[in-house]
């Protein structure tokens, strides 16, 4: 068994920020109003309160899911502690289920035994720990079954095992019983009960326990309107309600009078019970023996400081190193994608059959100087459809992952470098595949030239441009939501091919705009693909009429205006794709560290 931490807060205040809004005297909502409290070791504690009073906010603020616009101290064991502290030693169960629903029980409990593991233990000791807390959980006979096969209650329990396979010491756990039958939720409380008794600190929030519930908590946290209305025990609230001349009917559970109270039902008393339990400082309504309890097992206070402090001087924020998060967080991938290959297939069978199609269309007419303009429109739609399949391939990946990068992130599971470098690294063999398949397909059914050095440089520039637009799609997949980024997506492209040579060459466009042309990824593309057919002192091209004006390539080359120096045309979609990648990586760390508010 590990340390037990008692976590308590003063005056601690929460009011998001708000934004301006012209003609409107409308002020800020504050949700949390100067609280104070405590929550025990060995304890089970729920925070209960109408919709809105405050609870969800008061677990984010303990648990440092939420850190801006948050004011007040937090101790543990008495001890004043930062927020990187408490994290290192909690773990945070959300209300939605954010687990992935193509893995096994066991296998997410091996990915967050392995990415958490500060001990270093063997495999037959990783898998002794998670059988242990499979046992706990009663959840041991399912095991090997997909977590979408679960049921409501068998998926809270497993989210609550992945957090505490680790030996968590502080648990907080959101919502515990939303969306679970009675039974169920009776279940959930009383494996949250047991494992309390083992030493950790669980907190939950909870709308209203019923009464047989009500009696499976040790401490009961009460909210109302941003203030704390009581704290105590379960059994204490009837002595409370008599002490302030409020008698709760004997028939009634204590817990739903005391938020009928909270809703006003009864008269305007909420001032009064906030003054009596002095806004959460008053800790006079606990059960007598777990003060006396705690008493004892804090009895050598004269180390707790010490101890706290290592906590906080802990230089390593994550167990695993770098490399091991990327390999686990891609092996994830792996079995996920093993698993539900459809979208692998779709986009893999959508090159294969549109290059067919493409093939057969402009059939023969890369080495005909009666056909340059086929060829020239070949080139051109072959670029375009590399854009756009390259653009939208990951488009709905960073919105759909998002709530299950957000717990695992916030959790020490990985860090957001490793997560987005296995994620960019995992679908780059799918898209090489993709690109290599449409352009071998259709460069020898258009009969480009049979020369390996143009072949090479015709793919190798497809994928250049391939990586650089889904660096794009991804950038803009990081900025915003998935809904303002399929309505403004194709607003991103727009520029793009304005300033390219499918709508206009550079020597024709203003003196203005033909910088845009030169820094135009989409425009660099689309020459070095042109070039790599028609380039590099091709020989004349043949012809079956009495005269082609388009037999020279450097003609077609010049007219066209694509001419273009191969290094710099590598090089500005290098340099394209670097800044997408550290851009999108900047933004999606920001939205990771600021989704909450």
């Amino acid at each position: 068994m590990g340390s037990v931490y008692n976590l308590s807060f003063k005056n601690v205040c929460y009011c998001p920020k708000s934004y301006y809004i012209p003609f409107s005297n409308k002020e800020p909502k504050q949700i949390l109003k100067n609280v104070c409290g405590e929550f025990r070791g060995n304890e089970l504690s729920a925070i209960i309160g109408l919709s809105g009073s405050g609870k969800s906010s008061l677990l984010d603020c303990l648990s440092g899911f939420r850190e801006k616009n948050v004011s007040g101290s937090f101790m543990l064991n008495g001890s004043p502690v930062s927020k990187n502290a408490i994290k290192r030693i909690s773990s945070y169960v959300m209300q939605e289920h954010t687990l992935h629903t193509l893995l096994t029980i066991n296998e997410i409990m091996n990915l967050s035994i392995n990415l958490r593991d500060k001990e270093h233990l063997c495999d037959k000791e990783k898998e002794e720990k998670i059988r242990n807390m499979l046992e706990k959980l009663s959840i041991t006979s399912r095991s090997n079954t997909y977590i979408k096969d679960l049921s409501g209650g068998e998926r809270k329990r497993v989210q609550i095992a992945v957090e505490l396979v680790t030996d968590t010491s502080i648990l907080f756990v959101d919502e515990c019983t939303t969306g679970l039958d009675s039974s169920a939720s009776t279940q959930c409380i009383h494996m949250l009960q047991m494992l309390a008794k083992e030493g950790k600190t669980i907190i939950c929030t909870i709308h209203q326990p019923s009464a047989s519930m009500l009696k499976m908590f040790d401490h009961i946290y009460a909210l109302a309107d941003g203030n704390c209305i009581y704290q105590g025990a379960g059994e204490n609230l009837i002595h409370f309600f008599r002490e302030l001349n409020l008698p709760c009917p004997e028939t009634y559970n204590p817990a739903d009078f005391l938020v009928e109270l909270a809703n006003n039902d009864y008269g305007l008393h909420n001032h009064r019970l906030t003054e009596k339990i002095e806004n959460g400082n008053n800790l006079g309504y606990r059960h007598v023996e777990m003060l006396n309890n705690n008493n004892n097992s804090n009895s050598d206070s004269k180390h707790t400081k010490n101890e706290n402090i290592q906590i906080s001087s802990q230089s390593k924020k994550y167990a695993a190193s770098y490399f091991w998060q990327v390999y686990y967080i891609m092996c994830r991938s792996y079995l996920i994608t093993s698993r539900d290959s459809s979208l692998f297939y779709i986009r893999f069978f959508i090159h294969v059959l549109v290059g067919l199609l493409f093939g057969h269309i402009y059939q023969d007419v890369g080495n005909k100087g009666t056909a340059i303009f086929d060829n020239y429109r070949y080139l051109v739609v072959s670029v375009v459809f590399l854009l756009y399949t390259s653009y939208h391939s990951l488009f709905i990946a960073f919105p759909i992952e998002f709530p299950i990068i957000k717990r695992e992130h916030f959790n020490g599971w990985y860090s957001s470098q490793a997560y987005y470098t296995a994620f960019v690294i995992f679908d780059l063999p799918i898209l090489l595949l993709c690109c290599l398949s449409y352009t071998s397909i259709t460069y020898w059914m258009t009969d480009q030239p049979r020369e390996l050095n143009r072949f090479v440089m015709f793919v190798g520039f497809s994928i250049f441009m391939s990586i650089a637009a889904q660096s794009l799609g991804i950038m803009v997949t990081a900025l915003m939501n998935l809904k303002m980024a399929n309505i403004l997506g194709t607003f991103f492209l727009t520029p793009f091919f304005l300033f390219s040579s499918i709508m206009i060459t550079t020597k024709d466009a203003l003196p203005l705009f033909q910088i845009f042309f030169y820094g135009n990824f989409l425009d660099c593309g689309l020459k070095g693909v042109v070039n790599s057919v028609l380039g590099f002192n091709r020989s004349k091209l043949k012809c079956d009429e009495i005269y082609c004006h388009y037999m020279d390539p450097k003609k077609v080359l010049r007219d066209f205006g694509a001419n273009v120096d191969i290094f710099q045309a590598s090089s500005i979609l290098l340099l394209y794709i670097l800044f997408c990648q550290a851009t999108s990586f900047i933004l999606f760390r920001y939205r990771l560290k600021n989704f909450s508010t």
